[in-house]
């Protein structure tokens, strides 16, 4: 009687479909986090800027601000930066915000250019020119 072994023959167990969902549901969170935290990041640090600054002092004496909104006008949380550089001694910058008060609110766009030979500023609130001319703010 002669009796051979039993062989088994394992084979490699495919990773399982669900395990894949939830790494995939685990990278999407964490780079959804992250973009989220840079955003807000970046919708704060300009509110520490000279330029917003300089903005919103244009902006809480507009006559046509004063009319939309009442007074006293109160900027919104964020600040949306389009764009922010500083090169030397030129800076530019193009970010909007919302800005409140007891009669409303509305949507302020802004874009400065700060140089040693020039500068310039324009402020528009809800599509209307309110300052275009040169930065005035120290």
């Amino acid at each position: 009687m002669n009796r051979s072994p039993n062989i088994i023959i394992m084979a490699p167990v495919p990773p399982k479909r669900r395990s894949r969902i939830w790494r995939t549901l685990k990278l999407i969170l964490f780079l959804g986090l992250t973009l989220g935290s840079c955003a807000l990041l970046f919708a704060f640090a300009i509110k520490y800027t000279e330029e917003y600054a300089c903005v919103l002092k244009f902006v809480k004496e507009d006559k046509t601000v004063l009319q939309t909104v009442g007074e006293p006008v109160e900027p919104g949380l964020f600040a949306w930066t389009l764009y922010f550089t500083w090169e030397g001694s030129v800076r530019q910058t193009a970010f909007s915000f919302r800005v409140t008060g007891p009669k409303g609110h509305g949507q302020v766009k802004a874009r400065t250019y700060r140089a040693p030979v020039g500068s310039s500023m324009f402020i528009h609130f809800e599509g209307q020119e309110i300052y275009n001319g040169v930065y005035s703010c120290p």
